[in-house]
C-alpha cells in the first residue's frame, strides 16, 4: 500500500498559497483555516514598512 492512497488518511502536507502582490508585497494564504498573511519589504530594503517583513515572520515563527 502506498503512503497517502487511503481517502481516510489525514493530509501529509498543508496548503499555503502565496502571490506577490507587486511593490515589494506578498499574501499567504493558508488552506486549512482560510487565514491570510500579508507582508511588506522593510523601509530599508525599498519597501513601505507597513506589515510583517518575511524575516520578522522568521523571528516570530522561532519565538513561539
Amino acid at each position: 500500500m502506498m503512503l497517502g492512497s487511503d481517502p481516510a488518511a489525514p493530509e501529509l502536507m498543508t496548503t499555503i498559497l502565496c502571490q506577490y502582490e507587486g511593490a515589494l508585497r506578498c499574501t499567504a494564504s493558508h488552506g486549512p483555516s482560510g487565514s491570510d498573511l500579508s507582508t511588506d519589504a522593510p523601509t530599508d530594503n525599498q519597501g513601505l514598512g507597513e506589515r510583517f517583513s518575511p524575516t520578522d515572520l522568521v523571528a516570530t515563527a522561532l519565538a513561539t
